[in-house]
């Protein structure tokens, strides 16, 4: 859904205006991540769970998917994988995807502390041809802090865009996007709120797609590219710390 947020199609047009891709030299994601349950406190909802008979059979196909994908590994690795990084820093990767593509490398990754899930999870590398820069990916689940944050960063070579995302249990709240730009010897900052419900614009696309064969955004491609990705990640998080993994990530 942050594809179809109205901030982000302007930053993908700003950016396209600034040169596109390849004048990027920089592009940062950061996200601090309170609890679901402090999210919700203003909604007064209550947690509800399926029966653990009905999840069963779900979860086994997860199980071999996962083992599929990683092999047999620590449990640890296994949640990195399946509820940090496809839970939750997929969307990070998708809005990355769509504006200057998937990354070229995974070089460095950093996961602390070690006896907290969810933990912190920092990644960066170099970005995908034509761009020239790199980019980096800080993810925090920090569970009592007052409000979620998202933030996405890219500089490129004549200035800066940054999208900042609500939480997404608020309906039309506004993602800003700031866009800093020079004019003569000025700085000059303009920001723009749209009120249009990035669920609903999905959701609207979603609709064009049955029934106009109107392809989405992200396709099964992007989704393919999004897990490898996720799989890179895991790859060079067990590589750096000696930890044993099989599957697909190692292919």
């Amino acid at each position: 859904m942050k594809q179809y947020d109205p901030a982000t199609q302007r930053l993908l047009s700003a950016l396209s205006e600034a040169g596109g891709a390849r004048a990027v030299r920089r592009l940062d994601a950061t996200v601090l991540h309170p609890s679901e349950e402090s999210q919700l406190l203003f909604a007064r909802a209550r947690v509800s769970r399926p029966a653990s008979e009905r999840l069963a059979p779900y979860l086994e196909a997860d199980n071999e998917a996962i083992i599929e994908a990683l092999g047999t590994v620590p449990e640890r690795l296994r949640r990195l994988y399946s509820q940090v990084l496809l839970g939750d820093v997929r969307h990070e990767l998708s809005v990355m995807r769509l504006l200057v593509g998937s990354p070229a490398t995974v070089d460095h990754v950093s996961v602390w502390p070690d006896d907290v899930f969810p933990p912190s999870i920092e990644v960066s590398g170099r970005l995908p041809d034509p761009a020239r820069g790199r980019y980096g990916l800080c993810w925090h689940h920090l569970p009592d802090y007052p409000v979620y944050r998202e933030t996405i960063a890219v500089h490129h070579d004549h200035g800066s865009l940054e999208l900042c995302f609500p939480t997404h249990y608020l309906l039309n709240a506004p993602t800003s996007l700031t866009v800093l730009s020079r004019t003569g010897t000025a700085e000059r900052t303009v920001a723009y709120r749209d009120l249009a419900e990035a669920y609903e614009r999905q959701l609207v696309a979603f609709h064009r797609f049955v029934t106009q064969d109107e392809p989405p955004l992200t396709g099964l491609d992007g989704a393919l590219k999004d897990i490898v990705t996720a799989q890179r990640i895991i790859r060079r998080h067990a590589e750096q710390t000696g930890l044993p993994v099989g599957g697909e990530c190692v292919e």
